[in-house]
């Protein structure tokens, strides 16, 4: 997937391209969503002149789009500009796509949340002393207390040769136990969703990958996303981009820190426009019922669990302010940001994928955006209401 290889920065401007999905003649923007579109735009462009954004974003409006742009390298080492179907990897977001799944087959009747693991996963996965008082419920809402096992394959000196399937990584997990008594606690936690894949291939007897194919990228009509192995070579990628030395401005391909295929837990890769069919997807019910849903949005884990701005439902982050609920999922991994934000009161969704470790908060300051667009909207309403005539009174 990656070429291990040092790169500096690409100097000079980052090309911005703003597109919109319809013709212009075909759509009409309220003023308040054309003044969006254009300092969202500004504001990308600022960041691309300046080196600080490489990546697409995108915007749309119950189902349309709005706004979307693009700009940098794909490869810096070949100037490939990034385009608006480059697959981007996605970190986190993906944990949407398990979440999703678990509902499938809670919904089909074949595990409830309440299930504790060892109903499913043998002593080869977790010690059933430990599988016993963990349920599925506490690895969808990090409530497990099983520690990270990511930095364990760096630790023993791995290749990414040697962890291509789910069951790979089962030896990551050997002598992991809960840090607190599961439930009790809020630690985010990559291992509860490794395990959620194992779930998924026990149940649905295919492995996870094909079954997310099937089940989730197929029915939403997402063509370009998928979890690759690392030494797969795939078209239309984004390299992702680390600092070689914090605030130098230099950066260097990350590909040599991933030694673990994206999977239940993330790092798979996606397109701004799949990412949107999933979302339309989500709302339509081809994934799963509105009831099944609402579980997964679900407050499971308050803010003052998780100690941030955000709650967490079932692999969906929630968060309410002046833009009105938002749910959604937010992903980092070494040269990778992506945000994946849907506006339940306002009907936006925003889309942003990144082959940089971004320094300043994009998908905060697009918020920010929104609700001055929200309060713009507001008081015209209100001016064009107090401009309609009085009717006269009957005599």
């Amino acid at each position: 997937m990656f070429k291990h290889i040092s790169c500096l920065v690409f100097s000079g401007l980052a090309s911005l391209t703003v597109g919109i999905a319809q013709a212009a003649d075909t759509v009409t923007y309220s003023a308040a969503d054309q003044q969006l579109r254009q300092e969202v735009g500004a504001l990308l462009q600022k960041k691309c002149k300046a080196d600080e954004f490489s990546g697409a974003v995108l915007i749309a409006k119950h189902g349309q789009v709005l706004f979307e742009s693009v700009c940098g390298e794909a490869s810096q080492r070949y100037h490939v500009p990034n385009k608006l179907d480059t697959k981007f990897n996605i970190a986190s977001v993906g944990k949407m796509f398990t979440a999703v799944a678990i509902a499938q087959l809670v919904q089909a009747g074949r595990l409830s949340y309440d299930d504790t693991l060892d109903k499913f996963l043998d002593a080869s996965w977790l010690p059933v002393a430990v599988s016993k008082r963990i349920t599925v419920s506490q690895l969808l809402n990090h409530t497990s207390g099983l520690p990270e096992f990511l930095s364990r394959a760096k630790a023993r000196h791995s290749s990414r040769a040697m962890y291509k399937e789910l069951v790979d990584m089962k030896p990551l997990l050997e002598g992991l136990t809960p840090s607190f008594q599961p439930g009790t606690r809020y630690s985010y936690s990559n291992t509860g969703y490794l395990l959620l894949g194992a779930i998924i291939e026990k149940l649905s007897g295919d492995n996870y990958f094909s079954y997310v194919r099937q089940h989730i990228y197929q029915p939403a009509g997402m063509q370009n996303s998928d979890s690759y192995a690392l030494d797969d070579p795939v078209d239309n990628l984004a390299m992702g981009y680390m600092d070689i030395q914090k605030n130098s401005g230099r950066r260097q391909e990350s590909s040599f820190e991933g030694l673990l295929r994206g999977s239940a837990f993330g790092c798979g890769y996606s397109t701004l426009h799949d990412l949107l069919r999933f979302s339309e997807a989500l709302k339509n019910g081809s994934l799963i019922k509105t009831e099944s849903l609402q579980v997964l949005w679900h407050n499971h884990t308050p803010g003052n669990m998780t100690m941030s701005k955000y709650d967490y439902g079932y692999g969906f982050q929630l968060h309410s302010g002046d833009a009105g609920r938002v749910v959604g999922h937010s992903g980092h991994f070494t040269g990778a940001r992506a945000n994946f934000d849907m506006y339940q009161d306002a009907g936006y969704v925003v889309i942003l994928l990144s082959n940089y470790e971004l320094k300043f908060p994009l998908a905060e300051d697009i918020e920010d955006l929104i609700v001055q667009t929200k309060a713009q909207t507001k008081a015209q309403a209100n001016a064009v209401s107090q401009a309609q005539p009085l009717q006269a009174s009957d005599k």
